[in-house]
């Protein structure tokens, strides 16, 4: 497999000092922007993707798995709580009551990512679990994020940007 170098997040420190703290956090942002791929950087023990159709009919028919799931996690992480990640959670909106049942034992922590709460919601009566997770927002890159190096540093110089972008037009 090609390993695919990614932009660093800046947001990618706040999520892994909150899962430091024994916080869970809820990841939102509009699609592509990389929640999966920054989900998939924290190496989570268990991460489910319910854009995967298989993935999500097994919890749709049978939330209380989870909760058996991650309990059975916690011998393999020697006294430290599990990072489950529940990527798409929207998709399953049942397991929010189960994640609220683990966080209270506080047998895991959690990474929740969507594309929004008012999809979440859209359910009726789904939780969002308030004061349990830290919501965080995703959004497409920021300049500091996507600005190459060398434009980064015509700007700090005050060039012209226009003798700048000539350079990538020829």
């Amino acid at each position: 497999m090609e390993h695919v170098k990614t932009i660093p997040r800046m947001i990618e420190s706040r999520v892994r000092h909150a899962l430091g703290r024994h916080k869970s956090v809820l990841l939102l942002g509009p699609r592509q922007t990389g929640k999966t791929t920054l989900v998939e950087k924290l190496k989570p023990d268990l991460l489910l993707n319910f854009l995967r159709p298989e993935v999500r009919q097994r919890y749709e028919r049978a939330p209380h798995l989870l909760g058996a799931e991650v309990e059975a996690l916690a011998p393999r992480t020697r006294g430290s709580r599990p990072v489950v990640v529940l990527d798409e959670v929207q998709r399953v909106p049942e397991l929010v009551n189960i994640v609220q049942d683990l966080v209270d034992r506080r047998l895991a922590r959690f990474v929740l990512t969507g594309s929004s709460a008012r999809k979440l919601r859209r359910g009726g009566g789904v939780n969002l679990l308030p004061g349990r997770l830290l919501p965080l927002r995703l959004d497409p890159l920021s300049l500091a994020e996507r600005v190459p190096t060398r434009l980064a540093r015509v700007y700090r110089c005050r060039v012209s940007t226009a003798i700048f972008l000539d350079d990538f037009s020829s």
